[in-house]
């Protein structure tokens, strides 16, 4: 059945919205019309980071707004969500039986499993010599920021620098950088 709605229609049933990630901010005095069911990446009322399911007063949402309007739901997902619908237990920095902290399965999403291709991290040279630091495309960002951290020694306190992670999962390192460098993923709570 076709549904013809301002996603831009793929096969799917009347009022499934697609696999979108949206971030929204509302300020005092908005309004919100809510024609689907939405997974949104980040929701903010005024400020505000809030998690769980919003709608329409009679919605049934976890959090039901006069100023939310339509049959849709919004629900936003931080990593207990994530973790409790994937059956991953323990804290975002634990680390699994693989040695995987949990916070990188859910960046990647990835609850299970070896992270083989692609690797967790790997790392080649372009052609003017260049690192370039390869990840898994990320899958979320919410409730935390992400980045590469480079240091001069394996235990990762020599001359450190942070490098944003890349969304896309391709990491060109610029500018110069020391011949011996370690590279190491680095997660920061916010």
């Amino acid at each position: 059945m076709k549904d013809e709605n301002a996603f831009g229609d793929r096969d799917r049933a009347p009022g499934k919205a697609p696999n979108v990630k949206v971030q929204v901010e509302a300020a005092s005095g908005a309004s919100l019309v809510l024609d689907y069911f939405v997974d949104c990446a980040e929701f903010r009322v005024d400020g505000e980071r809030l998690y769980g399911t919003f709608g329409a007063p009679g919605s049934g949402a976890d959090h039901e707004y006069a100023w939310i309007s339509g049959q849709g739901l919004m629900r936003t997902w931080g990593y207990a969500d994530w973790a409790a619908a994937n059956g991953v237990s323990g804290a975002w920095d634990a680390i699994d039986a693989l040695g995987v902290h949990n916070v990188f399965r859910y960046a990647f999403d990835r609850p299970a499993g070896a992270f083989e291709d692609p690797p967790l991290l790997s790392i080649f040279f372009d052609a003017e010599g260049r690192p370039v630091v390869l990840t898994p495309p990320l899958a979320t960002t919410s409730g935390f920021s992400f980045s590469l951290l480079a240091t001069e020694d394996a235990a990762g306190t020599s001359n450190a620098v942070d490098y944003a992670l890349d969304p896309s999962g391709t990491n060109a390192i610029g500018g110069s950088i020391a011949p011996a460098r370690f590279f190491r993923l680095k997660a920061t709570e916010q």
